[in-house]
Order: C-alpha cells, then sequence, then structure tokens
C-alpha cells in the first residue's frame, strides 16, 4: 500500500506503541543501573586522571634527578669515551629504562648525544637559551616528536658558560600501560553495570512483588465488587503499611456496605407500615361522601399523623445515610450550655418539667451533633414518661450526661438492643416514633470516642448515661478557647 502523508504521521506512533511498557520495576532497574553508571563513571574518571597524574609526576621526578646526575659530572660514558654505544627502539631503553635519551647542549647551540640514538633531538630556542644562561638549576620540561615516538624531555642549565643537559624519557611503554589501565577500567566498570543491571532487578522485583500483589487486589476488587479480597502483609516497611491500611480501607468498607444494606432493609421495612396505612386510607377517602362528619375528621387525622411520622422518618434516614454532622467543626464548649438549650426547646413542646444539674465541665464536640442526641433522650423521655408528673432529670458531671425517667422502663433483656436502629419493644410499638432516635445517639457518642449505655432506675424508669470525649477528625478543624 502506497505511504501517504497521514500514515507517514502514524508510523512513529505504532513504534511507540511497540515498545515495551515501562513499568514499576523497570524504572527502578533503570535508575540503579543509571546510579551506578555514574558513578563508576566518576570513580573510573577520578582514579584515572589520579594514575595520570601520578606517572608523570613519578616520570618528571626521575627526569629531574637524572639531569642533576649528569651536572654533577656522573653521567654515562659517550661515543667519545669509547663505550658502547646502545642505540634506542620503541621498546628498548638502553642501560636505564628510565631515560630513554640523554644530551649535552652547547652555549654555542650544538649537540652531544650521551644515551640514545642519533641524530641528536632538535634544539628549541628555549633549550638554547638555558645553554646560553650564566645561571645553574634552571629547568625546562617539554614533549618532544622524533619519527613515530614521543618523549617526554627536561633541560637543565649549567650555567657558567657550561651549555645544559637534557634528558628524556620515551613515552610509548607509559601510554601501553595507561591505555591497559583504561581498558581495565572500562572492563570493570562494564561488569560491574552489568551485576548492577541483576542486583537491580532482583531488588525492583522483591519491592514490587508485593505491590503488584496488592494492584492485583485492588483490580479484583474494582472487576468484581468483592470487598474480602485476602491481602497478605509481610514485613514492617511501607509497602506493609500501604496493606495493611488497604486491608483496614476494604474491611471498613465492607462493614460500611453491610450497614447501608442493612439500613435500606430495615428502612423498607418500616416505610411499609405507614404507606400501608395511607394506601388504606386513599382507598377509604374514595367513598369520603358516604362518611359521616366524625370519620371524615378521623380519617384526616390519621392520614396527618401518617404523614408526620412518614416525615419523621424519611428525616431521621436522611440523617443517618447523610452524616449531616460530619463537616460541623468541633469547638470547646461548656457542656451544660447545649444540654440547657434542649432541655429549655422540649419544655416548651411538651410542657414537661426538666431539670438539669451541670458542672462546668468542658469539651471539644460537634455542638450540633451533641444538641440533636440530647434532644433525642429528652425525647424519648417525654414520650414514654407521657403521663408523668415527676420532672425529668438531667445531670452533667465531668463529660457525662445522664437522662431519668419514671416511665415504664424497658425489659433488662432488651437493655443492650435499644439503641440498634429501628429497634422498638413490644410496648412502645404503638407509639409515635422511628426507632433510630437513640441509634443517632450511639452514632454522635461513637464519633466522639464516647459511649451510651442504659439502665434501670431505681423506683422505676429509665436512666441513658451518654458519655463524651474530645472530637478528633481529619475533617473537623478543632477550635480552641484561647481566652
Amino acid at each position: 500500500m502506497d505511504e501517504t502523508p497521514e500514515t507517514r504521521g502514524r508510523a512513529p506512533l505504532r513504534w511507540l506503541r511497540r515498545m515495551p511498557v515501562m513499568t514499576l520495576r523497570r524504572r527502578l532497574v533503570i535508575a540503579f543501573v543509571a546510579l551506578v553508571t555514574v558513578a563508576i563513571g566518576l570513580v573510573g574518571g577520578i582514579s584515572y586522571s589520579a594514575t595520570v597524574s601520578t606517572f608523570n609526576a613519578e616520570v618528571d621526578g626521575t627526569l629531574m634527578s637524572a639531569a642533576a646526575t649528569l651536572a654533577a659530572g656522573d653521567s654515562p660514558p659517550t661515543t667519545e669515551g669509547g663505550a658502547e654505544f646502545h642505540s634506542l627502539d620503541a621498546r628498548h631503553d638502553a642501560d636505564d629504562p628510565t631515560v630513554s635519551v640523554a644530551q649535552r647542549i652547547d652555549p654555542s647551540g650544538s649537540v652531544t648525544v650521551l644515551r640514545g640514538f642519533a641524530p641528536a633531538l632538535p634544539v628549541s630556542d628555549t633549550q638554547r637559551q638555558l645553554a646560553a644562561s650564566p645561571r645553574a638549576g634552571i629547568g625546562r620540561f617539554d614533549v618532544r616528536t622524533s619519527g613515530t615516538e614521543t618523549y617526554r624531555i627536561y633541560t637543565l642549565a649549567l650555567g657558567e658558560d657550561h651549555g645544559a643537559v637534557v634528558v628524556g624519557r620515551n613515552l610509548a611503554d607509559a601510554r601501553r600501560v595507561l591505555a591497559r589501565v583504561a581498558a581495565d577500567t572500562v572492563l570493570i566498570g562494564i561488569g560491574v553495570m552489568v551485576l548492577a543491571g541483576l542486583v537491580g532487578w532482583w531488588i525492583a522485583r522483591q519491592i514490587t512483588r508485593r505491590l503488584a500483589t496488592l494492584s492485583d487486589a485492588a483490580e479484583t476488587v474494582a472487576l468484581t465488587g468483592d470487598l474480602a479480597v485476602p491481602i497478605e502483609t509481610t514485613g514492617k516497611d511501607e509497602v506493609a503499611r500501604l496493606a495493611t491500611s488497604m486491608r483496614t480501607m476494604l474491611a471498613e468498607l465492607g462493614q460500611s456496605r453491610d450497614a447501608q444494606r442493612r439500613l435500606v432493609e430495615d428502612a423498607g421495612h418500616e416505610l411499609r407500615t405507614p404507606i400501608t396505612s395511607l394506601r388504606t386510607n386513599a382507598r377509604v377517602m374514595r367513598r369520603y361522601d358516604r362518611l359521616s362528619d366524625a370519620d371524615r375528621q378521623r380519617l384526616l387525622d390519621d392520614v396527618d399523623g401518617e404523614l408526620q411520622e412518614l416525615t419523621a422518618l424519611v428525616n431521621e434516614l436522611v440523617e443517618l445515610a447523610t452524616d449531616t454532622y460530619s463537616g460541623e467543626p468541633a469547638q470547646r464548649t461548656v457542656l451544660a450550655q447545649p444540654v440547657e438549650k434542649v432541655a429549655e426547646r422540649v419544655r416548651r413542646r411538651s410542657g414537661r418539667e426538666i431539670t438539669v444539674i451541670a458542672d462546668e465541665s468542658q469539651r471539644i464536640v460537634q455542638r450540633g451533633a451533641v444538641e440533636r442526641a440530647v434532644g433525642n433522650l429528652l425525647e424519648n423521655a417525654v414520650k414514654f414518661d407521657a403521663g408523668g408528673t415527676a420532672p425529668i432529670e438531667v445531670d452533667v458531671t465531668d463529660g457525662v450526661i445522664r437522662v431519668s425517667d419514671r416511665g415504664p422502663g424497658v425489659p433488662a433483656d432488651e437493655l443492650a438492643v435499644i439503641f440498634d436502629r429501628f429497634h422498638r419493644s413490644e410496648t412502645s410499638r404503638s407509639l409515635p416514633g422511628s426507632g433510630l432516635g437513640l441509634a443517632i445517639v450511639r452514632d454522635v457518642a461513637a464519633r466522639h470516642g464516647g459511649t451510651v449505655t442504659a439502665a434501670a432506675r431505681p423506683g422505676g424508669g429509665l436512666v441513658i448515661t451518654l458519655t463524651l470525649h474530645d472530637h478528633v477528625s481529619p475533617n473537623s478543624e478543632v477550635l480552641r478557647d484561647r481566652r
């Protein structure tokens, strides 16, 4: 197929899609190898530079020592002295392997070969100046080339018209040694990089294996909705903490989902009664013109009562489902203030006498939630002690709120379950209410790290004890009294 501008533009994209996925494991291996590579490069470069510097310093020291020896007159025999002359090539340094060539330069610039090859190395202007210098001991280093060989040379002035001596070292052997050092360094670096890749892969595998397990668990939950996925936890590092947190989160989600399902089931059960009653009344209202005035009034009162009960039930269901007070900021509060406020409201509404005895104890609480809880307790006491004349007593001491009534009380076997949602005892089913009021009180207590309990009151009645602690929540702002 002919290639068009559009297909040419998509070709690089197809190539990118064929590239392997850059997983976390690959990223860790690449990062580990890159780090080791940089470290090897730095260490190898510094070591090689140090080796070169050390070798050059050693060569320069040897040349200076040889030049000083020649200047002192202890020079090797020359060709004029009849001694054997040793010619040099690239692999032999004559009698002294540290000195490849030795020459003497007269003040006039003529050269006498003391050791090494002939002809002599050419004389530079700097060397002529040193040979003609009246001062002795002045030296200069230089690099000279003769044919294919390179020499490191040192020229030392003898002073007083004695010329200068020149000693040199063939750098061929040194360069071969340094080349071997560089090659060995590169080979060792490559070997270490390969080893680092293997070690990095093993370490990345150990790290990502548990992360892969967590990812599989999360994908299983997303695909199946099953929150009971087993998650193994080993070690005490960050991955182990993540696994523990994820397991706790799934457990909390499972409990929340179960609680929501139970709430919906219980709500559906409780809603059937008023809805059925309303449906029955609606059928009766079809014959509204046939009813007497008294029957019509009873029907309307019944419908109104059922609607009020249904409205209260829906409101409490919405409050439980949406957690109305979850976003309310917590603030330091004298508990007597919200208790007295709620007591006054219930007094006006019911006409009952309510006595409040309170100290100045304070807690960091969500005030609206506390008012709702205390209101539910007082309304519950008024409802079950409707015919009573004795006051309902409220006692607030050291963060503990007690509400006492003189009603019929609760059977001992039901004291532990009256705070369950939609629980209504046999004696209270004829009374208005949804069975959610005390459940809301329990939720408020739990939100403040406290408890709520019920017990029989001596002499008859019921005592409900609400214990509150400082509210601490990541979603609420704690406002402290700075006065």
